[in-house]
């Protein structure tokens, strides 16, 4: 099974657009500050945010980088959501970000995800 997503330069139709920041006449087209490589693994994401707070997620990776990861999840993590992510594949990596993106796909949720910005000291 390929999770990655492909770059689609048609616009988002209106269902897709609400809920999401997107407006439905703006081009989807790559806005990521670093780029993201096609991966498999699973992420447990943690939500840090109100009534949801310390709730899992299992994300099933398809795509990760310096700046994020995408994926597939079995229920929906609302867009700015607060979260920790641990990337139990990678050594055990723990991450804090923010939910970006949560559509229904085929197999879950499809859902990107924007780590913090680190400070240098």
């Amino acid at each position: 099974m390929d999770l990655r997503f492909p770059i689609d330069p048609t616009p988002l139709p209106a269902a897709e657009a609400v809920g999401t920041g997107a407006r439905a006449d703006i081009l989807r087209f790559e806005r990521r500050h670093a780029p993201r490589q096609p991966c498999r693994g699973i992420a447990i994401v943690t939500d840090l945010s109100g009534e949801h707070w310390g709730e899992r997620h299992e994300v099933r990776l398809g795509d990760l980088g310096s700046g994020g990861i995408g994926g597939i999840a079995d229920r929906p993590i609302p867009p700015g959501t607060a979260v920790t992510v641990w990337l139990p594949d990678a050594g055990g990596a723990f991450r804090r970000g923010v939910v970006v993106r949560c559509l229904p796909c085929g197999r879950g949720y499809r859902v990107g995800l924007a780590f913090e910005q680190r400070m240098a000291a």
